[in-house]
């Protein structure tokens, strides 16, 4: 199966709910099984996912997602990443973004969970701040290795 490069832009997408766990996330934006994405300037605000991402969910995607200049605030999940939650990918560049007030029991804010890989994950110049969790950071990251790049972000928490 072959699938596309989407581009999803300049869009507000607010007040959606996943409901069903088991697989199902990203309660805003769900993206996998790409070769490319680009989700550029998007506000995505006050969605809520069941699972992994309540604002938006990157997984199983072979090729790089640029994830620029979006606004993504007031999102939550059960699990992690209450704002952003990136799965088993190839590479991200994850670039002046304002990732503020989300809510999970981990990973508050930004959760990866990524293999080492050719591309890499590259997070750079983010605002991540005002975020609620019930334990780990704000940022959690599992399985990194030297391809990871994480500069010039400015990471703040409010704590339980």
């Amino acid at each position: 199966m072959s699938f596309g490069a989407p581009t999803i832009a300049s869009n507000v997408v607010t007040n959606n709910t996943v409901t069903m766990f088991g697989g199902t996330m990203g309660g805003g934006i769900v993206i996998g099984g790409s070769t490319h994405a680009y989700v550029v300037g998007n506000r995505v605000t006050n969605n809520y996912g069941v699972a992994w991402g309540g604002g938006i969910a990157v997984f199983g995607v072979n090729g790089v997602i640029y994830l620029i200049n979006n606004i993504v605030t007031g999102n939550s999940s059960l699990d992690n990443g209450g704002g952003l939650w990136f799965g088993n990918i190839s590479g991200e560049n994850v670039e002046d973004n304002v990732v503020a007030n989300n809510s999970s029991p981990s990973g508050a804010q930004v959760y990866i969970a990524v293999g080492g890989s050719a591309a890499g994950f590259q997070m750079a110049n983010n605002t991540i701040v005002g975020n609620t969790k019930t334990t780990d950071a704000a940022v959690v990251a599992h399985s990194l290795d030297s391809h990871e790049h994480f500069y010039n972000n400015i990471i703040s928490t409010l704590g339980t």
